[in-house]
């Protein structure tokens, strides 16, 4: 059960970090600039 909750946890987690990326990378690029510093 354990394995189950965290693959769904990593699909979620790579859905919601790709999406934004390819709908707008603008934001993205502008937010890792902004951790960087």
């Amino acid at each position: 059960m354990v394995v189950v909750l965290a693959l769904v946890l990593a699909v979620s987690v790579l859905g919601v970090a790709i999406t934004p990326r390819l709908s707008e990378p603008t934001p993205y690029t502008r937010t890792e600039g902004e951790e960087t510093e």
